[in-house]
């Protein structure tokens, strides 16, 4: 084996390992016809509740890699209200009376299929325009991402990994 196959091989086995050791999440959108608003802040850009979904889905992967490995991170969706009022095709007003909120049911489960945590809840953030969105500031969905983030940490802080 030449020096480059050598450390080709150690550098995919690192990536591996990385990998199998973070939780993983599964997100169901239960009846999304139905929701508060779920339409895109910038509809000229993403105009599909789908897309909203996408990028919701991608955090909360982020989010659930703080989990031990083997454990999943399962939720379903019951209603979404994005941060603002969509008043046109590509037009949203973001006011204090709009907060973002989701409702949701969760369940923490781990590798045997043993439940650790569940629990319903409706999560919003009435002070989101005063608790700037810091690092999500210059992206889109940066008012949820904020407040999934808070949810998470509070939630599972027993669970998360220190690092």
């Amino acid at each position: 084996m030449n020096k480059f196959t050598a450390a080709l091989t150690l550098l995919l086995g690192s990536v591996a390992s990385v990998n199998s050791s973070a939780g993983e999440v599964e997100v169901a959108w239960t009846n999304p016809e139905n929701y508060t608003d779920a339409r895109a802040p910038f509809a000229v850009l993403q105009d599909e509740p789908e897309d909203t979904f996408y990028n919701l889905e991608q955090h909360l992967a982020r989010l659930s890699k703080k989990l031990p490995a083997d454990y999943l991170l399962k939720l379903d969706v019951k209603d979404l209200d994005l941060a603002g009022e969509a008043l046109q095709q590509n037009f949203r007003v973001v006011r204090d009376r709009f907060p973002p909120r989701i409702e949701f049911s969760y369940q923490l489960v781990d590798s045997a299929g043993k439940v650790l945590k569940q629990g319903d809840e409706n999560i919003r953030d009435l002070a989101f325009l005063t608790n700037r969105p810091g690092r999500y500031q210059n992206e889109i969905y940066a008012y949820e991402k904020q407040m999934l983030d808070r949810w998470f940490k509070n939630t599972f802080a027993e669970h998360t990994s220190k690092h």
